[in-house]
């Protein structure tokens, strides 16, 4: 930042370029530089916080005042917080679709008789259409008259005949469409999910709490019951993270899975997380072992008790035996 130029005597603000003072006539001592003070507006925290909270304000900020980005980083962060803001908006449309062709059927002169689908499930009906090969896609939409889940719609009549290939698109009710409240709540939600893994009873009562988002619980409910997520897919990549990052033992990250204090999910979610975890519970049990034995220079029995304690770590005693075998190696 532009640090300005005082007189040391006389203390009248002076030109960078001047050699003295045209108030007191000063050309002995040299000058006094004062550094600015930054300003709130300028600062990398208020930035941020702007963007977050109001992408607008933020842009211009980034543009118009830190100069000391480049124009590249400028240029970067500025098509990636439009890139998200794009998924933001696409993610909270009015209208959902779920491809059930993975690709696309080729169209052939094999005629089918299309079923009658207001009596069949979404999952029936993508059944139906892989079957007979028909590229079938099921959307979802508001309805004042039609309640969640029920069958609006077919673009093909029941019992017409069309030829497989053919495109047929199945609409069902999402119900009545919610207040503006509740859209944010529930964007906010899939927010969670898609990018935190979290369970749905930590997106609840974050998105009700005083220093999490602050909604009404009814528009919260709205949201966890009303979202997209595979709750067991959350809890597996969470388990993931504690297993690659923290070296945590199988029985420490299922109770760090389920418990109220950390990540609450169901105990059905957390068992699937923990059967289809891929670790090597050997290794993580040395990783921690090295950390005690590094920082806190613990001796070999004392890191295999913390291995091992119901209270520590919580490894098996073949793994605690592995790691503190192979500690110094």
């Amino acid at each position: 930042m532009e640090e300005e130029k005082f007189c040391s005597k006389c203390g009248a603000k002076l030109d960078n370029n001047s050699a003295g003072c045209p108030n007191c006539a000063s050309q002995d001592s040299p000058p006094v530089f004062i550094e600015e003070k930054e300003k709130f507006y300028q600062t990398t925290w208020f930035l941020w916080v702007s963007l977050i909270l109001f992408w607008p304000l933020g842009l211009f900020l980034l543009w118009k005042v830190h100069n000391k980005y480049k124009m590249n980083t400028k240029i970067i962060i500025t098509i990636v917080w439009v890139f998200l803001l794009l998924i933001g908006a696409v993610g909270g449309g009015d209208k959902s679709s779920d491809n059930t062709a993975q690709n696309e059927i080729p169209k052939s002169n094999v005629k089918v008789t299309v079923a009658d689908f207001s009596t069949m499930t979404k999952e029936a009906v993508s059944s139906w259409c892989s079957d007979n090969k028909i590229n079938c896609n099921i959307t979802k939409e508001y309805s004042d008259t039609v309640p969640a889940g029920k069958f609006i719609s077919q673009s093909a009549a029941a019992n017409k005949e069309i030829k497989e290939g053919s495109k047929v698109t199945v609409v069902y009710s999402i119900g009545k469409e919610p207040s503006l409240e509740f859209k944010n709540a529930l964007n906010t939600a899939q927010r969670y999910s898609d990018y935190q893994n979290m369970s749905k009873q930590a997106i609840f009562e974050q998105l009700v709490s005083e220093y999490g988002e602050g909604f009404p619980k009814d528009a919260a409910q709205y949201a966890v019951d009303n979202m997209e997520a595979d709750w067991n897919a959350n809890a597996l990549k969470k388990a993931e993270t504690y297993a690659n990052t923290q070296y945590m033992s199988k029985q420490s990250i299922y109770e760090q899975l389920t418990s109220s204090y950390g990540e609450k999910f169901t105990k059905e979610q957390a068992q699937y997380a923990i059967n289809n975890l891929k670790a090597d519970w050997n290794k993580n049990a040395l990783e921690k072992a090295k950390s005690y034995s590094e920082m806190q220079h613990m001796s070999k029995q004392a890191i295999y008790e913390q291995l091992t304690s119901s209270y520590g770590e919580k490894f098996t005693k073949e793994q605690a035996q592995y790691a503190v075998d192979n500690l110094f190696k």
